[in-house]
């Protein structure tokens, strides 16, 4: 993947999206310093990246408040709209992003009372 200062490898790709959004999503991004400093890679092998939740399996509706903690120490928080094997869309202050389950360091379903629309 080209970007505009250098050429990364798929798997250094966590997350992604389109750098006009970057002001309203950077307020649902935090960074975990403590994971941050393992300086942790992304998890090759399908089998051993953690489980996502489909949206069939949630019983408190179609859409789940998620917490991610990236295998980089950032944690985002919002909501799950989609996922695929390989990936999860994640609406972060009405903004999607692209997060790839490779780059998952955890991933929580938040109770329902924590539940944010």
């Amino acid at each position: 993947i080209q970007t505009d200062k250098s050429t990364l490898k798929k798997l250094e790709v966590m997350f992604a999206f389109p750098a006009e959004n970057f002001k309203k999503i950077k307020s649902g991004i935090r960074i975990d310093k403590r994971i941050k400093s393992e300086n942790l890679r992304a998890i090759e092998s399908i089998k051993q990246r953690p489980k996502v939740v489909t949206l069939a399996e949630v019983k408190f509706g179609l859409h789940q408040n998620v917490r991610l903690v990236m295998r980089t120490g950032h944690v985002i928080r919002g909501v799950q709209v989609a996922h695929n094997r390989y990936n999860l869309l994640v609406r972060v202050n009405g903004k999607t992003v692209l997060v790839y389950i490779h780059g998952l360091f955890s991933y929580t379903v938040l109770p329902k009372e924590t539940q944010e629309n």
